[in-house]
């Protein structure tokens, strides 16, 4: 499989979603694949992400003045500042393509008219509880989105090795796939969510890490809230 990796809000058209990079020229934007260093994985997914990308990019010249307008206009009010907190925020069309990019891997439309809603809060906690098997993920949370409405997007990794203290950015992945499989719908506060069959099977008594956010059906998303966890399979 292809590592799809959802990053923060991109600043410009240079950079990366998932399996495909992409930056400015002066003839336009130019989309290429990115290397995947693992032998033996099929393409299928670095494909889907490569589809998927092209279909947001390609929507934005579509836009008119005017909406492009809003979307710039949006951006700045709703996101003045980086990841960081040090600098100018995403521009418009970053937003317009991250925001898409999640409707679409949900199954959504493209949306072309700003968000009428506010990002999602993240979670107020998350809680790790026991699965029954290595290729099992089971957690409570408690939040305060929108039950039935919102979703939880769920990245995780692969079993860490053995004394490592930091996980890396591209270590996370959507625990099963590009698809709408790594996603669940909120439910109640202290319902347990648990996804089977997930890509990277840990067995019992090892860490890995897994994060969990916020999405709104117009495709925000909340900061991730997450940790490192031991793996407990009853």
């Amino acid at each position: 499989m292809a590592e799809v990796v959802l990053s923060e809000f991109l600043k410009s058209m240079s950079g990366s979603l998932g399996a495909v990079t992409f930056r400015n020229t002066k003839n336009g934007i130019v989309l290429s694949s990115r290397p995947d260093r693992r032998r033996g994985e099929g393409t299928l997914e670095q494909q889907r992400a490569r589809q998927l990308f092209t279909l947001v990019a390609t929507s934005w010249p579509s836009l008119t003045d005017a909406q492009r307008e809003q979307w710039e206009a949006y951006a700045v009010a709703s996101f003045p500042e980086d990841k960081d907190g040090r600098g100018a925020g995403p521009n418009g069309q970053a937003v317009f393509n991250k925001l898409n990019w999640y409707r679409l891997v949900l199954g959504q439309t493209i949306l072309t008219s700003v968000p009428g809603s506010s990002r999602p809060s993240p979670l107020v906690s998350l809680s790790l509880t026991e699965s029954g098997a290595e290729d099992e993920l089971n957690f409570t949370v408690q939040h305060q989105a929108r039950v039935g409405v919102d979703r939880l997007l769920v990245e995780a990794t692969s079993a860490l090795r053995p004394g490592a203290l930091r996980v890396q950015e591209g270590e996370y992945k959507l625990v099963r796939g590009l698809n709408g499989g790594s996603f669940a719908l909120v439910a109640a506060p202290g319902s347990e969510y648990r996804f089977s069959g997930i890509r990277f099977p840990v067995p019992a008594g090892r860490r890995f890490a897994l994060r969990v956010s916020v999405v709104s059906p117009e495709g925000l998303v909340s900061s991730a809230v997450g940790g490192v966890y031991t793996k407990v399979i009853q």
